[in-house]
């Protein structure tokens, strides 16, 4: 299975993260990540789409993050661009 992400952003909420948005975070445009805002069992987390699985992403840790602020906070401290991607999953057999 493949999954390719479509940028399709905008200036609308470029701020706000909720469940379920796709965040891009780099240092170097050339060497961009992806990674799917996700919820289970009333902990923040992100879910990788660089590596050749989709799974929870490393940044995210064992326990994840109690809010999703807290999480784009993290990321912000880690890398020099991180923003909201208004993004159309393709997943392909």
């Amino acid at each position: 299975m493949k999954m390719k992400v479509i940028d399709k952003r905008t200036n609308k909420n470029k701020d706000k993260f909720e469940v379920g948005d796709v965040v891009c975070y780099y240092d170097s445009p050339n060497k961009k990540w992806y990674s799917l805002i996700t919820e289970v069992n009333d902990r923040i987390y992100l879910i990788d789409f660089n590596s050749d699985y989709v799974g929870m992403d490393k940044f995210s840790g064992e326990d994840g993050y109690d809010r999703i602020d807290t999480l784009i906070y993290g990321l912000r401290s880690q890398w020099k661009h991180v923003e909201k991607v208004n993004a159309q999953l393709v997943i392909t057999e």
